[in-house]
């Protein structure tokens, strides 16, 4: 899939920034080191979070389509809050540590907590985005059977020959009981079912009976076959 390249570097540009910003802060601020294995350690997870919330960020907002981007929001924002409360708590173990001796234990058991709620909250953000995805899908390969229905509905209530009100009626319930999602095997189906709903609006309208009822029979017919080949392609 397509990235957009100004979202691509902006993010890159932010990620880059704030490293160096924890570099600058870790490595040149003369703040003193109680236990230098501490600070190594929260020096380390934070670089890690960030790199991690780059790219969460990078694979969510980097797509050109506004339709992706929108649905990876909610994962690339959970990804940010992880950062800003990383960057908060690495602050915290560097004043702490520049203090008191703080126990390893504390720092490990902190930042676990911390990377377990937010991959929960992101694990989540997958779920939304993928069942949206899947609704999308489902509901733009509904379109044909929508439409079908809808002509199918609108002649048997413009339909003025009572002769064949019963045969309008039995089609409609076919349509209605249809499934209603299309696949790649059910094109060719469709295409005749469009044309033949032409025709009988054509019949109907010129009041041939006979071409009527034909013309029904023959949706009828590519209707059922329509069936079929959806349920092949499932």
């Amino acid at each position: 899939m397509k990235k957009s390249k100004s979202t691509i570097f902006a993010i890159l540009a932010i990620a880059i920034v704030l490293l160096a910003i924890l570099n600058i802060v870790s490595f040149a601020v003369p703040l003193p080191k109680q236990d230098p294995a501490v600070f190594y350690t929260a020096y380390g997870f934070a670089e890690g979070v960030l790199v991690l919330g780059a790219i969460l960020s990078l694979a969510q907002l980097g797509h050109n389509t506004p339709n992706q981007r929108v649905l990876g929001l909610p994962i690339a924002y959970s990804g940010s809050l992880m950062v800003l409360f990383q960057v908060i708590l690495t602050a915290v173990f560097y004043l702490v540590n520049a203090f008191v001796k703080m126990p390893m234990w504390v720092v490990v058991v902190v930042e676990c907590l911390l990377l377990g709620v937010f991959a929960v909250q992101i694990i989540f953000g997958f779920f939304f985005k993928a069942r949206t995805e899947e609704y999308q899908k489902t509901t733009a390969n509904t379109a044909f059977m929508d439409e079908f229905r809808a002509r199918i509905k609108s002649f048997v209530i413009t339909n003025k020959n009572e002769n064949l009100t019963k045969e309008l009626e039995e089609l409609n319930d076919a349509a209605r009981c249809s499934d209603p999602v299309s696949n790649e095997k059910t094109t060719s189906a469709e295409d005749i079912l469009l044309n033949l709903v032409g025709d009988l609006d054509r019949s109907l309208k010129e009041g041939h009976e006979s071409e009527a009822r034909e013309v029904i029979a023959s949706i009828r017919d590519a209707l059922a076959e329509r069936n079929v080949y959806c349920k092949a392609g499932k």
